[in-house]
């Protein structure tokens, strides 16, 4: 609010979600109840399949949406390479594949591959050299389910194989 006199809500509303023709309003958890309660920025945003694969057609095309920067040029770049060697792929924890970097989750194949990842099943796969983005949302038994994850990867992968193929 300080830096564009905004709600976060309200920006990312003007800033993203209307200049890319979004098919409904989104829902975005807070921090509490009240007109004191604000959004919590690193996750609890909840909108439309269709909505979160046009979000990562826009990182897919580096910021830009019909010819429009949207995003600052190279920011998809700086949110999506990670810049420390702990949040490298494969270093986050033992046996974990993926890095990390501004909420976004690293891939190690492909060229500049990565993922957005909400609990319970939500991704949004996006693979900027193939134009390639894949849009889950589900409901897992549990909160996160590594062999669930690694399906969808799966699928993700194979999408991006036939599209190579073509």
């Amino acid at each position: 609010m300080e830096v564009s006199g905004m709600s976060l809500s309200d920006y990312a509303s003007a800033a993203l979600w209307q200049p890319l023709g979004m098919e409904a309003d989104a829902s975005w958890m807070v921090d509490g109840r009240g007109e004191d309660a604000v959004e919590i920025a690193f996750s609890g945003v909840s909108a439309r399949l269709r909505d979160f694969g046009r979000f990562g057609l826009l990182m897919a095309q580096d910021g830009l949406w019909e010819d429009q920067r949207l995003l600052p040029e190279g920011w998809v770049r700086q949110a999506t390479v990670p810049s420390t060697p702990q949040v490298q792929p494969g270093r986050l924890y033992e046996g974990y594949p993926l890095g990390y970097q501004y909420q976004w989750w690293t891939l190690p194949w492909g060229d500049g591959v990565f993922t957005a990842q909400g609990v319970n099943g939500q991704f949004v796969y996006v693979d900027p050299a193939n134009g390639l983005v894949v849009v889950q949302t589900a409901v897992w038994d549990d909160w996160w389910i590594d062999e669930a994850e690694e399906e969808f990867y799966a699928l993700a992968r194979s999408l991006a194989e036939v599209l190579n193929h073509q």
